[in-house]
């Protein structure tokens, strides 16, 4: 387990492949996971979003998004269902 966590956060920090790290910036994290969702529930399959309308999120948009449709997509192939839940707490 902790080498295929070391192996994903190797990949996601672009180390190894001679490219530089993907570039943080602000995104609107609550429309991503929504159309997530939506582009899951448009093939059928059972995925929803709960959250705020929009939510800007300092992050690294490309590795953030390939983590969070690994979590839909193996909830999905083993659990039947995804439910992706935001909310901020205390600013954060």
């Amino acid at each position: 387990m902790e080498a295929m966590i070391d192996a994903t956060l190797t990949y996601l920090r672009g180390a190894g492949d001679g490219r530089p790290p993907e570039a943080s910036r602000v995104i609107d994290l609550a429309s991503m996971l929504q159309s997530l969702c939506d582009d899951a529930a448009d093939t059928g399959r059972d995925a929803s979003f709960e959250g705020p309308d929009r939510l800007p999120f300092r992050c690294r948009p490309i590795g953030l998004k390939r983590a969070v449709v690994n979590l839909v997509e193996n909830a999905l192939a083993y659990g039947g269902r995804a439910r992706v839940r935001l909310a901020e707490q205390d600013g954060g």
